[in-house]
C-alpha cells in the first residue's frame, strides 16, 4: 500500500495525539447480568470517546446526534468512575452499609456497628424510591456504566480485590444516594464536635466559658453569614427548639460531661471513610465591580488532606446539554465543584448546627424499633458471623446511643440528614445545565443536604452565595 507524505504526516500526527492525550473509544456491551437494569437494551451499544490530557483528567465525550445522550453521558460517567476507582467505590458502600468488616476484619466492627445503628443505606433505599421517574433513569444510567467500569478494572486487575480475594458486587442506584448521605454525616459530625468542646470549657471554666470561648472567637461553629445578615427558615426554630444547653440538659450537670466523653470515644472509634480533613476549607466569589478584568471571579479550596486514591475524581463530561468539568466524589454522578462554561461553583462544609444528642424519657421510647444485626467477620481465610448487641432506633428513625444516659432517660441522636425527602437531593442533577447564578441559585435553594456552603458565578457578572 502507497502512502503520500500528507497521509503519513496525518498518521504521525495522529498517533501522537492519541499518546499524549490517551486516546480510546469505549463502545458499551453488557449482557443483563444479575442485576436487572431497566435502561439495558437503551444503553446498549453506548459510545463513550475518552481522551485523557497531560494530569490525568479524563474527557469523556458522547456525541450530539446521540438519542438520549444525557443518559448515556451519565453512563460514561459511571463507565469511567467504576474503571479507575472501583475499590474505592466498593470501600465507600461498604462503610454505610456496615460491611467493612467482611473483607477488613474485626478491626471495622465498632464502625460497622454505628453505621448500621444510623441506617443511613435503609435510608437511602427509601429516597431512590421517591425520586422522580427523570431522576431514577439517570441513576441507573449511571449504574449501568458503573457495573461496565467494574468489569473492565477486574479484568485488568484491582490489587484489593485480589488482596482480600472477592469481586464488588452490581452497583445499585441507592449505593450512590447512601454515599451522599454518608459524606454529608461525615461532614456533619464537626457539629458534634463543638459541643464536646463547648461542655468540656463549661467544666474547665464554668461561668466564664462564654467570655473565653465567644462565637466571634469560634469560626469554625458561625456562618459566612452572621446574625441579622439573613432571613432563617421556619423549619429552624421547630426542628431545634433552643435547649438550656448545647446537650439539652440543665448546664453543667456532672451526668453531661460523662455522656460527652463517651459520645466523643463512640464517634472516635468510627474512622472516616474520607481519612479525616483539615481544620476548614476556603471559599471566596468577587463581582465585577472589583475585578481588573471586568469578570467575576471564583474559589474553592476543599483543605483535604491527600490520600491514595484521591479523594476527588477529575473528569470532563460532555454529553448533549451537558458541559461540565471539575471534581466528583467516586460512587456519585454530580460534580462538587465545577463549570459548565456558563457557571462555575464549589462547595464547603458550612458547619451549621444541624445535630443534636439530647435526654428523652424511656417512657417516650416504649415503641422505638429493636435490632440486631449481624455481620460476616474476616478472620484470616475465614468469614465468621457475628451477632451486635440489640439497639434501638426511635420511630422517627433516630438512633438510640449505646451509652450511660440519667436514670429514667435514654440519649437521642437528631441529624436533619434523617429528615430529608428526594427532593432534597434531586437538585444536584440539574446543577450541571444551569446558565446563569439565578438558575443555580434556584437549584442550590432545593438543596437540603446538610450542611454546605456554596458560592458560585457565571459569565455574564453574576456571583451568589448559599448555605443550605
Amino acid at each position: 500500500m502507497m502512502f503520500t507524505f500528507k497521509k503519513l504526516a496525518l498518521i504521525f500526527l495522529l498517533s501522537f495525539y492519541l499518546n499524549l492525550s490517551g486516546g480510546l473509544i469505549v463502545k458499551l456491551w453488557a449482557s443483563p447480568g444479575k442485576l436487572s437494569n431497566p435502561l439495558h437494551s437503551e444503553l446498549t451499544g453506548t459510545t463513550c470517546e475518552i481522551l485523557q490530557d497531560q494530569k490525568g483528567i479524563p474527557h469523556v465525550h458522547v456525541s450530539t446526534s446521540s438519542n438520549n445522550s444525557e443518559l448515556k453521558g451519565m453512563a460514561c460517567l459511571g463507565f469511567i468512575q467504576g474503571r479507575e476507582r472501583s475499590w474505592q467505590m466498593d470501600y465507600f458502600r461498604r462503610t454505610v452499609q456496615g460491611r467493612r468488616s467482611e473483607v477488613l476484619g474485626r478491626n471495622s466492627i465498632q464502625s460497622d456497628f454505628f453505621l448500621r445503628l444510623l441506617g443511613l443505606y435503609e435510608r437511602a433505599e427509601t429516597l431512590f424510591q421517591q425520586f422522580e421517574p427523570r431522576y431514577q433513569r439517570l441513576l441507573w444510567a449511571y449504574t449501568w456504566g458503573v457495573n461496565q467500569g467494574f468489569k473492565v478494572a477486574l479484568k485488568r486487575g484491582v490489587y484489593e480485590f485480589e488482596k482480600f480475594e472477592y469481586d464488588p458486587e452490581d452497583w445499585l442506584p441507592q449505593d450512590s444516594v447512601a454515599i451522599m448521605l454518608l459524606q454529608s454525616f461525615d461532614q456533619t459530625r464537626r457539629s458534634f464536635q463543638t459541643q464536646f468542646d463547648e461542655l468540656k470549657w463549661l467544666k474547665d471554666y464554668g461561668k466564664e466559658a462564654s467570655q473565653l470561648f465567644s462565637q466571634e472567637q469560634m469560626p469554625w461553629d458561625v456562618s459566612i453569614l452572621k446574625e441579622g445578615e439573613y432571613r432563617k427558615s421556619p423549619l429552624i426554630s421547630s426542628r431545634f427548639p433552643a435547649p438550656s444547653s448545647p446537650m439539652g440538659s440543665p448546664v453543667g450537670s456532672p451526668i453531661e460531661s460523662q455522656v460527652a466523653d463517651q459520645i466523643e470515644t463512640l464517634f472516635k472509634e468510627i474512622s472516616s471513610p474520607w481519612n479525616g480533613s483539615g481544620m476548614g476549607s476556603n471559599s471566596w466569589v468577587v463581582g465585577p465591580q472589583r475585578s481588573q478584568s471586568r469578570n467575576s471571579w471564583l474559589a474553592n479550596d476543599p483543605h483535604l488532606k491527600l490520600t491514595r486514591p484521591p479523594f476527588w475524581f477529575w473528569v470532563h463530561l460532555n454529553a448533549g446539554d451537558i458541559d461540565v468539568i471539575g471534581a466528583t466524589l467516586p460512587g456519585i454522578p454530580l460534580f462538587a465543584s465545577a463549570t459548565n462554561r456558563h457557571v462555575s461553583w464549589g462547595v464547603t462544609n458550612s458547619f451549621l448546627p444541624v445535630a443534636r444528642v439530647s435526654f428523652v424519657p424511656i417512657s417516650d421510647l416504649k415503641n422505638a424499633q429493636s435490632i440486631r444485626p449481624w455481620v460476616w467477620v474476616r478472620f484470616w481465610k475465614l468469614r465468621l458471623p457475628i451477632f451486635f448487641k440489640t439497639f434501638q432506633r426511635t420511630l422517627g428513625g433516630f438512633p438510640v446511643l449505646p451509652v450511660e444516659s440519667p436514670e429514667g432517660a435514654s440519649t437521642v441522636m437528631r441529624w436533619t440528614g434523617f429528615d430529608l425527602k428526594a427532593k432534597d437531593l434531586t437538585p444536584f442533577l440539574d446543577l450541571l445545565s444551569v446558565h446563569d447564578v439565578r438558575q443555580a441559585d434556584q437549584v442550590f435553594t432545593q438543596i437540603q443536604v446538610p450542611s454546605w456552603n456554596f458560592v458560585f458565578a457565571d459569565d455574564q457578572g453574576g456571583i451568589g452565595y448559599r448555605a443550605n
